[in-house]
């Protein structure tokens, strides 16, 4: 059920506050089922009303983001069992060293995934595109929270628009508000507030690191063990990240170019500055 927020807007069930309840909305978009048409909650004389794909490529351009989010909610689950492991009173390093592998083949399957999207031209995305606004992959929760459990913090400079830079959770929880090229969705939601305050693996490893007398940097080059292939781990999955955050930055450049986001962010401006400068694990 959905609930009124009367100083700015409505929180949705998903847990996301958003200026209008019948505007378009990822976690809505997505949950879309996929049969002679698709669920389309907001278009249409009534909320729930079916329509028609307006392409082939939009049906596409949905099941390839529901691959994401399962394969997201996985990716929580494994990180989640890792850091457990990892602050067990004797760490379980042989389970961890499984689960962070997994995490590691799981978040390098991202990028070509992400390559596929490139099979639509500009105008083919372009026959849909509108049809999203305001909604916009920005809206991920499961993405925000792999962040958070990784090692993004709160205070992670994170989000550059117009304004200056905002920290993480500062840039996901502005207001939802009127007006062309406004955020209309706050994409902080009380579950990430939550997980923000969960063991993340950034701290955990280092926390471990701390304990045995060395730094995380020297427990990469000198390989001290059993906290080197942890670290090992950690680094290749930094790279298969980074190696997603690329794909996205140069599938978006393909779709739109410098246009903004449907989500009103600064399109690849936006993606660019967070892989530039955002890093799970900084201390290596």
């Amino acid at each position: 059920m959905n609930q009124s927020n009367e100083d700015v807007g409505t929180v949705l069930s998903c847990g996301h506050e958003v200026l209008d309840e019948l505007q378009p909305h990822y976690c809505d978009y997505l949950s879309l089922v996929i049969r002679e048409g698709f669920t389309d909650p907001f278009r249409g004389s009534s909320v729930g009303e079916w329509r028609e794909p307006a392409s082939i490529d939009e049906e596409w351009f949905v099941r390839i983001h529901q691959n994401f989010e399962n394969m997201f909610e996985h990716h929580i689950r494994l990180l989640r069992i890792g850091i457990e492991c990892l602050r067990c009173d004797t760490p379980a390093y042989a389970e961890a060293r499984k689960r962070l592998r997994q995490v590691v083949a799981l978040t390098k399957s991202y990028a070509p995934l992400m390559v596929t999207l490139r099979t639509m031209d500009p105008k083919d995305f372009k026959q849909f595109r509108d049809l999203l606004v305001p909604a916009s992959g920005m809206e991920s929760e499961r993405f925000r929270i792999i962040e958070l459990l990784s090692g993004v913090k709160v205070d992670t400079p994170y989000g550059k628009c117009p304004g200056g830079v905002f920290s993480f959770k500062d840039f996901l929880n502005r207001d939802p508000v009127p007006g062309e090229g406004k955020p209309k969705t706050r994409l902080w939601t009380k579950k990430l507030e939550t997980v923000s305050q969960e063991p993340n693996l950034a701290d955990t490893f280092r926390s471990l690191a701390d304990t045995a007398g060395y730094s995380p940097r020297d427990v990469v080059e000198r390989s001290i063990q059993p906290l080197g292939e942890i670290a090992k781990l950690l680094v290749e999955y930094e790279k298969a990240f980074l190696l997603f955050r690329a794909r996205h930055i140069s599938v978006t450049g393909y779709q739109i170019g410098s246009k903004t986001g449907t989500g009103f962010s600064t399109g690849v401006e936006y993606l660019s500055y967070v892989r530039q400068y955002v890093r799970f694990f900084p201390f290596f």
